[in-house]
């Protein structure tokens, strides 16, 4: 009798012979990404709401984020470690950017 998950590709993860299906990388990979955006996403909104100088708070700690993610990928040996701290950078840098383009807003 043959299981119902016997025509899925499997591949192994090293040599003590564990089978993974190919689903479980890309949902770890959203799942670090996300985390990171909403790191990113709290202590903006928070330095954002303090005062006039929350945008450049805000790029410091992006910058911050980013040396911490570059940290991990290299341990991690992951990418999107890498990745995740490039666009945490990013969107940092637009939000200073924005921050002072719009001015003080009270």
């Amino acid at each position: 009798m043959m299981a119902a998950n016997d025509n899925k590709p499997e591949r192994s993860n090293g040599p003590a012979g564990e089978k993974k299906t190919g689903t479980e990388k890309p949902l770890e990979n959203y799942k670090i990404l996300g985390g990171n955006l909403l790191v990113f996403a709290l202590y903006t909104i928070t330095a954002l709401s303090t005062g006039t100088d929350g945008g450049i708070a805000a790029l410091a700690l992006a910058g911050v984020q980013f040396i911490i993610c570059t940290i991990l990928a290299i341990a991690y040996k992951r990418s999107v470690w890498f990745l995740g701290g490039v666009l945490v950078l990013i969107i940092g840098f637009g939000t200073c950017v924005s921050t002072f383009s719009m001015g003080d807003m009270r």
